[in-house]
């Protein structure tokens, strides 16, 4: 069993790899086609691209798009603003709403849709995508890979030199070895490693067992002032999640878990973690972490102008998780709808580069820290 599961998961690496390299024009088309894009200035990153406008859509109407093959094909990969002039994505996912509404018909014959309908089914098998009911949405089990595919700006320069230039079909055969030798060039290994979080996502003893050694060795590296603060806002986190996970299986909602997401940073939509309720409503978090060798009563925190926007807007759904850690103990405190505590003089709030916010205690949801366990 394990044998196979290994393959499978060489067969997601393999794919990932292949994308994350794939581009047009590149060798895998015959010299006369890569002529061809190059005379029109076509350099272009289909996954890369692709994932841009997804998360695009995320980010201007707060709720996933999905798009269809045809919908990838005439309003991306035939479309030379995005292929030769980099359009924003932004324009591309009004374009496809608008088409939508005016019910735009695409020729979506074999032949017409292929290409782009390839590249979505190996996104599919990169886990980068899923797909439901003809449409392709984003998998949100895999962000950070997801985030270093949008922040790749590398393409193969072989080409370079023959743009904006007249070039002969056997000019661009002699650049086929380059290519192959740039495709079947080896990628760290650590490219597409996930972070603590995938521990949470195992089956197995051990992963559990090496979760919390590696939580405890992190914590340790904190404490004798080996970590960032970046190191104490990401182990933070992830011990949210965990706590998430627990909270709802608790709860007997065990089949929600996997609706528990690590927001990236560089989305910056004001707040961490995306969890749910028991009923499914959505709960977003912003987690706030102290790691301290001795127990500290340390009830205030900042928000940056971005996230006290987004509590502003997301009202009673957004919590503010105040996570003390020290040798002793795992301490959550909890704020739903800080902007709301504020208004009804429930805590005290004063702006400097975003707000500082301080809380008593028995306002807070106490509890202690939930660890996820197999």
């Amino acid at each position: 069993m394990a044998y196979f599961l290994d393959k499978e998961q060489d067969l997601v690496q393999f794919f990932k790899f292949y994308l994350f390299k794939f581009q047009y024009p590149g060798g895998h088309l015959k010299s006369d086609k890569v002529k061809e894009m190059i005379d029109m200035g076509v350099k272009f990153k289909p996954a890369r691209y692709i994932l841009s406008v997804l998360l695009k859509a995320d980010e201007i109407y707060k709720k996933p798009l999905g798009i269809t093959k045809a919908e990838a094909t005439h309003c991306i990969f035939n479309d030379l603003r995005v292929t030769r002039d980099n359009r924003d994505p932004s324009e591309v996912v009004k374009l496809i709403l608008k088409n939508r509404e005016h019910h735009t018909e695409y020729d979506s014959t074999g032949d017409v849709i292929r290409y782009a309908g390839d590249i979505l089914d190996y996104m599919v098998h990169a886990n980068l995508l899923f797909e439901s009911h003809g449409y392709f949405y984003i998998n949100r089990t895999e962000m950070e890979t997801i985030m270093v595919f949008v922040s790749n700006l590398n393409y193969f320069d072989g080409y370079d030199v023959f743009y904006k230039k007249s070039c002969e079909v056997s000019e661009l055969s002699e650049i086929e070895s380059e290519w192959f030798s740039y495709v079947n060039s080896n990628l760290s290994e650590s490219l597409f490693q996930t972070d603590l979080t995938t521990y949470f996502n195992e089956n197995e003893e051990e992963a559990v067992s090496n979760f919390s050694i590696s939580v405890d060795e992190k914590i340790a590296e904190i404490l004798d002032e080996a970590g960032t603060t970046k190191d104490i806002g990401d182990l933070g986190e992830t011990l949210v999640i965990g706590h998430e996970k627990v909270r709802l299986v608790n709860l007997g909602r065990e089949d929600l878990i996997h609706l528990i997401k690590k927001i990236p940073t560089g989305l910056a939509v004001g707040y961490d973690i995306q969890s749910v309720e028991a009923d499914q409503r959505k709960r977003y978090i912003e987690v706030k972490t102290t790691i301290s060798y001795r127990p500290l009563k340390f009830f205030s925190f900042h928000m940056t102008p971005n996230e006290w926007d987004t509590a502003q807007t997301l009202k009673d759904r957004y919590f503010v998780y105040r996570l003390m850690i020290n040798k002793i103990e795992k301490t959550i405190y909890i704020l739903q709808d800080p902007v709301m505590l504020y208004k009804n003089d429930m805590i005290t709030m004063s702006p400097r580069n975003g707000v500082e916010i301080s809380f008593k205690e028995e306002i807070s949801e106490k509890t202690e820290l939930l660890l996820w366990k197999n």
